[in-house]
């Protein structure tokens, strides 16, 4: 029994996401934007990106390539340590480390200061180092963040930006407040209040995180690991110009080190106990101090923005930079990058004025693609454009996404119409080598391992939850040995996109025309794509102007036009399948044109014809007595004069990639066709259906205007009006199981009244003026794919498109909403956001905003940060 005629006929209640716009990627998840983010939530999260993207590595290959330290610098330090009596060589034991069981809090103390050793001894031995930054023990306190949804995860220790020296004393005072109650009660409150300020880490400005276990068992460390994780994901959430992460796991006296990429996650292979191996612990820490801040995860090519300091540019982890150089919050983070000019000649730096999209910065493997809006930095040329950034970590076996839209251009003249601008884009290089995750692994080989999901030894509890990415074993001499399921991982690339594109996503409608006008224009942008040999694959949110190219494919091939010839030229085998089907199908004529555009789509099978036109005259009942031959537009024919783009050549790519779960085709999610055998091609009519559903998302989920959100979808309570219609939205879209979407979806495929009944009737009122074209929009996918025709839909979708734009504006204006009132005034406040900039650059920002004034006819792109905007 299918998803849907269960809930047809009892009325079920599925468990329904509450989050307020849930729109998935199937290869990611991401935390919800407005909600708390849960520790088990980011758990998930992890073990979903991670499962199959872990490896380890030989430790001592792992050390030397990516914490590579001289010997003889290592030898320094240890006899400096060894002299201080930091490190006792006798009892192979580092200070105040407990020699007998003890509490894990009696771990945390020794480890920090050890740790900050290595430090000191670095600096008196006058050794370069690179980042100034100091070891804290907060195992009771979760480090600030600037993000208040985020997850409430407490690393054991930290090592933050920030001198040693500046916060040693200050740790003393902490150790003792604990000990004592009343450290300052003698101090003002003042006093009491900055000391408390200070004690706390932020996340913002965590370098390297640590979790540490009592024991070393196998449950202690694969929890070690799976919490280090966690706190890896939250450095990417809240440092966007952090590549790469560094974690140490320390159980009982054994350090493991992980590194996490946007390729995935590397461990050594091999735990090693630092007292027994004093040298491999003092070559790790030293290391996160002395390699250049490209070698520990930084990223160069971008720098903070301090408008308002004698130096406005500076990298984010150099000494001086303090807590108030950043925004309130990442978005209102300013930042600079440098840009190809338009021509490609020079260089031109951007200053973010805000960001768009940012919630994909905690992928630990994938794109993890981010979005600002920024202004060129050119005191010279007052430039008042808008640019949108947009940066990703692409595969290095797809193409730049700007190469989509150069290749559109290239093969189809009108190809810059309602599709985005591109300025300028490039893969970002560090130093003269390109930035690529095959670069920051340093030629680092994987261990390859037969280890199954079961693991070889341990007393794993059967009911425990944690789904295991890695695998421990325990070696002869006692020690943690990790494995993770054999498979390659995949190298990506950082690369950046500079669009002369700026906007706002399609739920910040003013009214109905201008929607149906920015649906219009995604539509024609995309049949201008598709024309020019580019298939988008990843309708998500429609904009005036198509863009988000990142899973488009590409073909220089095409098939010619279908060319209409009068009956004198038909071959003998045309004619006689004319005749043929003209004897079937009477008393019904149809027209020669339509005849041979079957003729030529069928390639000559006479059956499909006739069953084709059949499906109609059930469909169209009314032209069955019509009384003159049926044309083309009659039997929803229809053939463009443009070549149509072949991806039959298309070579799938090695990485599966999916699209936006919530608006694909069952085609898509199932990979199989509706009717038909074989596997699904993603094609146009895909992208349309597509459309399809996000038209329906808004016109369900909206109550007019603005984007605001229906009061039922709200929490709030409106009787059992509401829980059908969140039944609704959530067998249909907002599911993260794929089957639930793909189930219903194809149910609604077997009765074609069912999208009236269960969908279009749940619309808000607002919407009504719009049912019609919704169910006309179905009827003519449904039967496309019911067809096995596949035929691009733009040219219908546009027709009943623009057949309810003129009805709509044949009625007299209406005064202006509120609602509409308040979504203009959003519009002026947006592009009037202050920020602290130079003169010039904040006159171009107020000339924008003073421009605002002005109703738009229609909305440009913008995507914000919900990840779930449509």
């Amino acid at each position: 029994m299918s998803y849907l005629a269960e809930y047809k006929k009892d009325g079920i209640v599925s468990k329904r996401s509450n989050r307020a716009d849930t729109i998935l990627k199937s290869s990611h998840t991401l935390s919800s934007t407005h909600i708390a983010t849960k520790a088990d939530a980011v758990d998930g999260m992890v073990q979903h990106e991670l499962k199959y993207n872990s490896h380890v590595a030989a430790t001592d290959a792992f050390l030397d390539k990516l914490l590579d330290v001289k010997e003889t610098t290592v030898d320094r330090i240890y006899g400096k340590l060894v002299e201080s009596g930091n490190y006792n060589p006798n009892k192979a034991l580092w200070r105040d480390f407990p020699q007998s069981k003890a509490t894990e809090q009696a771990l945390y103390e020794p480890f920090t200061a050890a740790a900050n050793a290595v430090n000191e001894a670095c600096t008196a031995l006058g050794l370069p180092v690179e980042i100034q930054t100091s070891w804290l023990d907060r195992h009771n306190t979760a480090p600030k963040s600037r993000d208040t949804d985020a997850p409430a995860i407490r690393p054991d220790i930290v090592s933050v930006l920030g001198a040693t020296k500046d916060l040693k004393e200050l740790d003393t005072k902490i150790y003792a407040k604990e000990e004592a109650a009343c450290l300052l009660q003698n101090a003002d409150l003042g006093a009491e209040q900055q000391a408390d300020e200070l004690a706390q880490a932020w996340w913002h400005r965590v370098h390297v995180p640590v979790e540490i276990k009592l024991g070393k068992g196998e449950k202690d460390i694969l929890s070690a690991v799976q919490q280090l994780c966690a706190y890896m994901r939250q450095v990417f959430r809240e440092q966007l110009d952090r590549r790469f992460v560094f974690g140490l796991a320390f159980c009982a006296t054994e350090l493991s080190v992980w590194f996490c990429d946007r390729s995935g996650l590397i461990g050594t292979e091999t735990a090693f106990d630092i007292h027994k191996e004093p040298k491999k612990f003092i070559q790790v820490i030293a290391a996160l101090a002395l390699l250049p801040p490209d070698r520990l995860g930084w990223d160069p090519s971008m720098w903070l923005y301090r408008p308002s300091a004698e130096e406005h540019f500076v990298h984010s982890w150099e000494s001086g930079v303090k807590l108030e150089d950043f925004g309130s919050n990442a978005y209102r983070t300013y930042w600079a990058f440098d840009m190809p000019s338009r021509d490609g000649k020079t260089r031109e730096r951007f200053i973010s004025v805000h960001g768009l999209s940012l919630v994909r910065s905690e992928i630990m493997c994938g794109r993890a693609t981010l979005v600002w809006e920024v202004v060129r930095d050119d005191e010279e040329a007052k430039d008042e454009t808008r640019y949108v950034l947009k940066q990703c970590w692409r595969p290095m076996s797809s193409h730049r996404e700007s190469y989509f839209y150069e290749h559109a251009r290239s093969t189809n003249a009108s190809a810059s119409l309602n599709v985005g601008k591109v300025y300028s884009s490039e893969d970002v290089h560090i130093g003269a080598e390109v930035d690529t995750t095959l670069a920051m692994r340093r030629g680092l080989t994987l261990t390859p391992t037969s280890i199954t999901d079961e693991p070889v030894t341990g007393k794993r509890d059967r009911g425990d939850t944690i789904e295991r990415f890695i695998h421990v074993q325990t070696t002869a001499g006692g020690s943690a040995r990790f494995s993770a399921p054999a498979s390659d991982p995949n190298p990506r690339v950082l690369s950046r996109m500079l669009m002369e594109t700026y906007g706002w996503p399609i739920k910040f409608f003013k009214d109905i025309p201008e929607l149906l006008r920015v649906i219009r224009d995604a539509i024609t942008g995309h049949r201008t794509l598709y024309y020019g040999g580019v298939l988008h694959r990843d309708i998500s949110k429609t904009h005036g102007e198509l863009i988000d190219l990142d899973y488009a494919k590409s073909t220089a091939d095409f098939t010619p036009p279908v060319v209409f010839i009068d009956q004198e030229g038909w071959d003998r085998d045309t004619k006689e399948g004319y005749e043929t089907c003209a004897k079937f199908l009477r008393p019904v004529q149809i027209t020669e044109d339509a005849f041979y555009a079957l003729w030529m789509r069928y390639g000559g099978g006479r059956n499909k014809i006739t069953t084709y036109v059949s499906d109609i005259l059930d469909l169209k009942e009314g032209l069955k007595n019509a009384k003159r031959p049926l044309t083309c537009e009659d039997l929803d024919i229809y053939y463009e004069t443009s070549p149509r783009p072949d991806f039959s050549a298309h070579k799938t790519q090695v990485v599966a990639r999916t699209a936006t779960m919530c608006f694909a085709s069952y085609e898509i999610l199932k990979d199989r066709k509706y009717y038909l055998i074989g596997r699904a091609e993603h094609n146009s009519i895909h992208d349309m259906e597509a459309i399809f559903w996000v038209a329906d998302y808004l016109c369900l989920t909206r109550d007019g205007p603005g984007g605001s959100r229906r009061k039922e979808l709200r929490g709030e309570q409106c009787g059992g009006a509401a829980n059908s219609l969140e039944q609704i939205v959530y067998c249909f879209f907002d599911s993260e199981n794929v089957q639930v979407l793909l189930e219903n979806r194809k149910t609604l495929f077997d009765d074609y009244t069912d999208v009236e009944t269960y969908i279009v009737k749940q619309f808000h009122p607002y919407f009504d003026v719009l049912k019609p074209l919704v169910v006309e929009w179905w009827r003519l996918i449904r039967f496309a794919y019911f067809s096995g025709s596949y035929t691009p839909m733009h040219q219908p979708f546009l027709q009943v498109l623009n057949n309810t734009l003129r009805e709509i504006e044949k009625s007299p204006p209406s005064k202006q909403s509120a609602a509409t009132l308040a979504e203009l005034e959003r519009r002026r406040k947006d592009l009037s956001h202050g920020a602290p900039y130079p003169p010039y650059i904040q006159a171009c920002l107020d000339s924008t905003a003073a421009a605002a004034a002005a109703e738009p006819s229609s909305p440009p792109m913008r995507t914000k940060k919900h990840k779930g905007d449509v």
